[in-house]
C-alpha cells in the first residue's frame, strides 16, 4: 500500500484539441501540504504497526519512512496576490412557499453572478500546461517555492519501466541482433571482395 505524505492532491486534466479534431489529455498533479499534519495521519495502521502497539516497549517508528515534512513558511506569504473575491450566491427560496410544494425552489445564476464566479475560479492561478511546449524536464517543479508541484512518472500499463525493459528484457535480443548483422556485414565484405578479385 503507497503512503501519501500529503493532505490534498489536485489533479489538474487539461484537455486540448488541436486543428484535425484530436483531442489530447494530459494530467497536472499538485501536492498542497498542510502544517498541522499529524503523524499518526500520514501513517495508517497497518498490521505490523498494531502489532507494534501491542508488544510492550517496542517502537511504532520502527519501519516507517522518514518522509520530508515542508512546512509552509506563513510569514513570507504574500496574502495581497490571493483573489479574495466571494462566492456568488443563487436565489433562495421564500419558506412560506417551500411549505406549500415539493418543487425546487432554489434559483440559479443570473448572467452576470455567472461571469464573476467564472472569473473567481479561472483567476485562481491553476496553470495550464501546454502539451506543444511542455517537455517533461521538471524545472517548474524545481522553481515553485512552496514545494507544491511535482511531476509524476505515469505508464498508461502495469508493465516494466522503460530504464528496465533495456537492461533486463531486450539487452539478449539486442546482443543476437547485433551478433546476426555483424555476421551480415561480414559475409556481405567477403562477398564484395571476391567479386572485385574475378
Amino acid at each position: 500500500m503507497k503512503k501519501q505524505a500529503f493532505l490534498w492532491r489536485l489533479v489538474f486534466t487539461v484537455i486540448s484539441i488541436d486543428f484535425k479534431g484530436q483531442f489530447d489529455r494530459m494530467e497536472l498533479t499538485i501536492d498542497f501540504v498542510n502544517t498541522f499534519f499529524l503523524r499518526a495521519y500520514e501513517e495508517p495502521p497497518d498490521g505490523r504497526t498494531i502489532h507494534r502497539y501491542v508488544q510492550p516497549g517496542q517502537s511504532l517508528l520502527i519501519g516507517r519512512p522518514a518522509g520530508k515534512y515542508h512546512e509552509l513558511d506563513k510569514e513570507n506569504v504574500d496574502w495581497d496576490s490571493f483573489d479574495h473575491t466571494p462566492r456568488q450566491q443563487p436565489k433562495k427560496p421564500d419558506p412560506a412557499k417551500a411549505k406549500e410544494t415539493m418543487r425546487d425552489l432554489w434559483g440559479t445564476f443570473t448572467e452576470e453572478q455567472v461571469k464573476k464566479e467564472t472569473e473567481r475560479c479561472l483567476g485562481c492561478g491553476a496553470t495550464v500546461v501546454d502539451q506543444n511546449v511542455c517537455v517533461g524536464c521538471g524545472i517548474c517543479s524545481t522553481k515553485c517555492k512552496f514545494d507544491a508541484l511535482h511531476l509524476e512518472r505515469r505508464y498508461d500499463a502495469h508493465e516494466v519501466p522503460y530504464e528496465k525493459l533495456i537492461v533486463n528484457h531486450m539487452a539478449p535480443t539486442l546482443m543476437k541482433r547485433g551478433a546476426k548483422i555483424a555476421a551480415r556485414k561480414a559475409k556481405d565484405i567477403t562477398l564484395s571482395r571476391k567479386r572485385r578479385q574475378n
